[in-house]
C-alpha cells in the first residue's frame, strides 16, 4: 500500500508523470487501505477506505483537487456494513 505505516496514500502527478507528490498519508484514524477510484463531485474528490476510522471498518473521505483539506465524512461500523470494497458513484 505504501505511505506512513504502509496504510496507503493519495498522490497527484502532472500529465507527463514527472511531478509526483504525495498529498495525504492514511494513519488508521483517518482511514486505512484506500479502495477503488476517487470520484469528483461538487469540486471535491471523494473516496473510500476499506479499514481504519473510528471503528476500523473504513471511512468515506473528501479532499480538494490539489490534495488539501482532507476530511473524514463517515466512519463505517458493523451496522452500516463496514469494510467497503468498491468505488463511490454519484446519483442525482
Amino acid at each position: 500500500m505504501g505511505g506512513y505505516l504502509n496504510y496507503g496514500t493519495i498522490f497527484n502527478f502532472d500529465t507527463n508523470g514527472t511531478n509526483f507528490k504525495v498529498v495525504h498519508d492514511f494513519d488508521c484514524k483517518n482511514g486505512r487501505f484506500p479502495e477503488g477510484n476517487l470520484m469528483e463531485s461538487s469540486g471535491m474528490r471523494w473516496g473510500l477506505t476499506r479499514f481504519g476510522g473510528k471503528f476500523n471498518k473504513g471511512v468515506v473521505f473528501s479532499l480538494e483537487k490539489d490534495g488539501t483539506n482532507f476530511r473524514n465524512h463517515f466512519d463505517f461500523n458493523i451496522t452500516s456494513r463496514g469494510a467497503p470494497y468498491s468505488s463511490l458513484i454519484e446519483v442525482n
